[in-house]
């Protein structure tokens, strides 16, 4: 083999040029934590947008995610001091388990072009881990993450920062 050809081999093993290329550039790109900074979209009621964003933490890492999110424009309200699950009435009991107020799923992602699927392990919501999935259009430029959807009727748009190790978002 020539020069030119092991160098040019070498140049392709390291930049990740193989089969995979697509996934290995996209996923590196969304490797990381996240965090909603504006959500809008669309339904039936109409236009819609988070004016007052609550915590999240989106995870992608190798083909894993994690997220995490209170939806809503408002801080769920904290329970008074000693209340267990036995003693909740119902609406703290909402305030904790509404898919509503708050949502959480885990499992693996596939990344092709810049569609991202999203395939739960687990869930608050236990019909979506019964082969549910969640594909997104996604775009990473810098530190911004851009997710949107759409359905019949209905579209949603997720902008998200990357958080950084010594981030403390609260």
């Amino acid at each position: 083999m020539n020069r030119l050809a092991l160098v040019c081999l070498a140049l392709a093993f390291g930049l990740g040029l193989h089969a995979n290329a697509g996934l290995v550039w996209a996923q590196s790109d969304l490797n990381g934590a996240w965090e909603i900074v504006e959500a809008s979209g669309h339904n039936a009621q109409g236009d819609w947008k988070l004016e007052n964003v609550q915590p999240s933490l989106y995870i992608f890492m190798d083909g894993y995610y994690s997220i995490a999110q209170v939806n809503g424009n408002e801080a769920r309200p904290l329970m008074p001091e000693g209340t267990t699950w036995d003693t909740m009435t119902e609406e703290q009991l909402s305030s904790v388990c509404s898919a509503a107020v708050f949502s959480a799923n885990s499992g693996t992602y596939e990344v092709d072009g810049s569609s991202l699927t999203t395939k739960p392990m687990v869930a608050k919501w236990p019909n979506f881990m019964e082969g549910g999935s969640a594909s997104h259009t996604y775009l990473v430029e810098n530190d911004m993450l851009t997710l949107s959807q759409e359905g019949d009727g209905w579209n949603s748009t997720i902008e998200l920062r990357r958080l950084h190790a010594k981030h403390n978002p609260r």
